[in-house]
């Protein structure tokens, strides 16, 4: 009882002193290495606290060092055990990536994608959340890297959202991951979806199809307004490519874009695209003065989610795909789609004149 109470004690000092922490490790780390390992015997009774305190330690800290790399060696060990403890190990790995960036994913990202390929899917609904955001952070930061990364579990996550097992938080994760991939690096979206293609032996224009529609009929499920903002503007950046699978789905591509452009634009109470001025996140509170809330803000600081405007994105896209398909066809485009969203759509465009 005497060692939880001071590993609790050690908590609450590491989070008084923030980044100031940095001069206890010495005496730290050794304390977190001992009650986070399963080998040693003191783990039974010390491991929550001890995984308390390492979370809490790396939400402080300011820069990775050898020292705080090296804890990690106790990790896999810890995801090997029962779930009781999973949802306090997931967030420090989503620390580890925001806190070591590329440095930790090439010394640890093996593991990561092992546990993905693992557990991703067989777990309750909050482990496996907590496991997709993982993926979708490093998707975030490293957009180029971050796919080649998970290349293994992607078929996965995209066989989920075309055969609708998921709903609800995690489709969205699901989704925007493929959002992303769709905004920052299309060529690799276009590559991965070829090879699928050849492994079902269809080909990637119909794959690309099912997956639009199963995208588009749950759009519905995705309910968090960031989210929703990311998957419409992934919609939309499909527009000026001349294919028959997203021309025939133009219109329920724009009367989504008009839904969202509504959500973000609430009458007087909000600024037009109110996203651009919260970048905050769903931060939890007790973190909202850590390093890592700087380290996520930083992060959103680089987002389209929250540094362009949606009305801008689809004004731009548009005129791009007028170009692509040239006035006439593009007007037949137009016309496909309901004549009151169509003036929805010219009302927002306009105000941005």
């Amino acid at each position: 009882m005497l060692r939880c109470s001071i590993l609790t004690t050690l908590t609450f000092i590491v989070k008084g002193l923030g980044s100031e922490s940095v001069y206890l490790y010495p005496f730290l780390t050794p304390v977190i290495q001992l009650s986070t390992d399963v080998g040693q015997p003191p783990h039974v009774y010390l491991l929550e606290d001890g995984l308390e305190l390492w979370s809490s330690t790396l939400k402080c800290a300011s820069s990775m060092t050898p020292e705080l790399l090296h804890l990690f060696n106790n990790m896999p060990h810890l995801l090997e055990l029962s779930s009781e403890n999973l949802r306090t190990s997931f967030s420090i790995i989503e620390s580890y990536i925001l806190l070591g960036g590329l440095e930790f994913l090439q010394a640890w990202g093996h593991l990561i994608v092992s546990t993905c390929n693992n557990i991703l899917g067989t777990l309750k609904a909050e482990g496996n959340l907590m496991l997709a955001r993982i993926i979708e952070v490093v998707f975030r930061m490293f957009p180029v890297e971050g796919p080649r990364l998970f290349e293994s579990v992607l078929p996965k996550i995209f066989q989920a959202v075309v055969d609708g097992q998921e709903y609800g938080p995690l489709l969205a994760i699901y989704v925007s991951l493929f959002a992303v991939m769709l905004l920052k690096n299309k060529p690799n979206f276009d590559s991965f979806v070829q090879m699928l293609a050849e492994q079902y032996g269809k080909s990637a224009n119909d794959l690309i199809g099912v997956f639009l529609d199963s995208w588009l009929e749950r759009m519905d499920s995705i309910s968090k307004t960031e989210r929703r903002k990311l998957t419409t503007m992934a919609l939309c950046s499909l527009l000026p490519f001349k294919q028959e699978v997203i021309h025939s789905r133009f219109a329920v591509i724009i009367e989504i874009a008009v839904d969202v452009l509504n959500e973000l634009n609430k009458g007087d109470t909000y600024p037009s695209d109110y996203l651009l001025m919260n970048s905050d996140d769903d931060e939890d509170e007790e973190d909202y003065d850590s390093q890592e809330h700087l380290r996520r803000k930083e992060l959103n600081a680089k987002d389209p989610v929250y540094t362009v405007k949606l009305t801008l994105f689809v004004r731009d896209t548009l005129r791009q795909c007028q170009q692509a398909y040239g006035d006439q066809n593009f007007q037949a485009m137009m016309a496909s789609v309901e004549s009151s969203v169509i003036n929805e759509l010219q009302s927002f465009i306009n105000s941005e004149r």
